[in-house]
């Protein structure tokens, strides 16, 4: 068939797989976990899936980017910043969407709903400004 699917690290921090639109099977979300100048003026990023890309674009490490696929090309560029939705990929939270209250060093805060919390800034990934753009499964 022609069903599509993202998989996604469930609150147990085991891989599953959600189903989605076709039209969202377009775009993935990468995290942003090194990056290294090249001559030219180029920066060639590293993403947390281990894949690379050669880039103009202007990014940090901690930024997530949303890739349009197949062709891989990057259509807008997530900072982390106040206000941020986030999902959590590791640690005891995993699997948790919240919204982004401040980054102090190495720590992250966040809310999910009336809870704050707070976790490393390296198990986050920023998946929208003010909305969600890619679906993460059901909130649990």
């Amino acid at each position: 068939g022609s069903d599509h699917y993202r998989m996604i690290i469930n609150s147990k921090g085991r891989v599953q797989p959600v189903s989605i639109s076709s039209s969202e099977a377009g775009i993935k979300i990468c995290k942003v976990k090194s990056k290294q100048m090249l001559r030219g003026g180029k920066t060639q990023v590293t993403f947390h899936d281990g894949t690379t890309q050669v880039t103009s674009e202007k990014m940090q490490v901690g930024d997530s980017v949303v890739l349009q696929l197949p062709q891989r090309t990057i259509s807008k560029v997530l900072t982390p910043t106040k206000g941020s939705l986030i999902y959590l990929m590791s640690g005891k939270h995993s699997g948790t969407v919240g919204k982004l209250l401040e980054i102090k060093q190495e720590r992250a805060f966040y809310s999910v709903g009336d809870t704050n919390d707070a976790t490393q800034k390296k198990y986050l990934v920023v998946v929208g400004d003010d909305k969600q753009l890619i679906t993460l499964g059901d909130k649990k």
